[in-house]
């Protein structure tokens, strides 16, 4: 009998998560599952934990593999699948419980291509999760999408994994992964052609899915794949030309690829920003003007800042980013100032760049404290004893100019405070998804 969904889960060297992602995957309510977990050649105790579950259900299939990315594992899962549906879940990841029954009841119900959810991104080591909320799109959350509808697809968050997809959809449109080594953006690819194809789809506005960002060997860390998110766009475009689609049918493809340039420019590493110039400006010149159709004003600022004097732009980038690392590296302990969105975002930068553990917690200003922990970090009156100043550094989390960055610059000052570091400033600096 064939199962209501068939789930891909790519293995590689993730031991240190993988009972977890299997142990959620097992737990779904839909029982009618097929689990299937391609091992990519992992060198870790992966295989071994595969076989294992394999053995205690007879609904995990394991295939083990000489390595051959994170494209390529995922595509001979989808090939092997035998599900009415394809779902994806990545094996450093977890889901909730009622993930796939959710989903497939309303595939099924209205006849969908597609139907996502939202997600939880999760920092297990620091106690912390935050859903996420795709802006600009609430009013077509929870209704059928269709082809007219287009251009609403695309404002929903890019990912693989948050929904499911009708396994005869995915092979009429030959919509698979790009094959490129490693894991390389592939994900990027793949959402793509979904967009572009899907008839009938549907997002919802429930976190379903548990999207892990304190792996410290995610692709996306990596620093030195400069070109491969612009390789994954190439692939894709001429994959969307092989089936027809040129001219105006692209600026989808092709906003994207320049969009996601302002976030690489800051991911990848310092040595190679000045060489990655060069593609920046080539693309803006010739997809700039979609920013103006499709981007928020932000990006188009971006744009326009880093066209202005793109070498100049780049060597500010460096020198801010090197200077606040100084002060944070060379402070005993770290304080943010606020503890709302600005201040949380903060927290989360300074665990990607690995100087979280000097975070000694949130400070508010004025009036009560409303919750007394963020994660595992507590949350403190500006008055509180526990709080000295010696060899600390301050970050206001607050927007500059606003009356919370006032009344918090204030108290610093009263108590002696008259340097402190800006949450935009690493905002406009680092690497940051959410």
């Amino acid at each position: 009998m064939r199962p209501a969904v068939s789930i891909i889960v790519p293995v590689y060297n993730v031991d240190k998560y993988l009972r977890q992602c299997l142990d959620s995957i097992l737990a779904q309510t839909l029982k009618d599952i097929e689990i299937i977990c391609v091992d990519d050649g992992a060198t870790d105790r992966c295989p071994e934990i595969l076989d294992y579950y394999a053995d205690m259900d007879g609904r995990i299939r394991v295939f083990h593999r000489n390595n051959g990315g994170y494209g390529s594992a995922v595509n001979f899962g989808i090939d092997c699948a035998k599900g009415e549906y394809i779902g994806i879940v990545e094996s450093d990841d977890s889901i909730l419980g009622n993930m796939y029954q959710r989903l497939y009841a309303l595939a099924c119900e209205h006849d969908l291509d597609m139907v996502k959810g939202e997600c939880y991104f999760c920092w297990d080591s620091m106690g912390y999760r935050i859903p996420h909320h795709a802006y600009g799109v609430d009013g077509y959350f929870g209704i059928v999408l269709k082809e007219n509808d287009r251009d609403k697809f695309f404002r929903f968050f890019m990912n693989t994994w948050s929904g499911i997809y009708r396994k005869t959809f995915l092979d009429k449109f030959h919509i698979r992964h790009h094959e490129s080594p490693g894991a390389s953006f592939q994900d990027n690819g793949f959402w793509i052609q979904t967009m572009y194809y899907a008839s009938r789809a549907m997002w919802i506005d429930e976190p379903l899915y548990l999207y892990r960002q304190d792996n410290e060997g995610s692709s996306i860390r990596g620093k030195y794949k400069e070109y491969a998110m612009l390789e994954e766009y190439r692939w894709v475009r001429k994959k969307l030309a092989e089936n027809g689609l040129s001219g105006s049918d692209l600026e989808y493809c092709n906003y994207y690829q320049l969009f996601r340039h302002a976030g690489n420019l800051l991911r990848i590493s310092d040595e190679t920003k000045m060489d990655y110039l060069e593609v920046i400006s080539k693309d803006y010149e010739e997809y700039g003007y979609l920013l103006e159709k499709m981007a928020d004003g932000s990006a188009v600022d971006w744009f326009r800042r880093f066209s202005a004097a793109p070498e100049v732009f780049c060597e500010n980038i460096i020198h801010m980013r090197n200077r606040i690392l100084s002060r944070l590296n060379q402070a005993d302990h770290i304080w943010i100032c606020g503890m709302e969105d600005r201040a949380q975002r903060t927290m989360r930068i300074l665990h990607s760049v690995g100087i979280v553990s000097k975070l000694a917690g949130f400070i508010v200003t004025k009036g009560e404290v409303k919750s007394s922990m963020i994660g595992i970090f507590p949350v403190r009156n500006i008055y509180d004893p526990q709080i000295h100043t010696e060899n600390c550094e301050f970050i206001i989390g607050a927007k500059r100019h606003s009356r919370s960055h006032r009344e918090i610059e204030e108290e610093l000052y009263k108590k002696g405070i008259h340097s402190f570091l800006e949450c935009e400033d690493m905002f406009d600096n680092f690497y940051w998804i959410i």
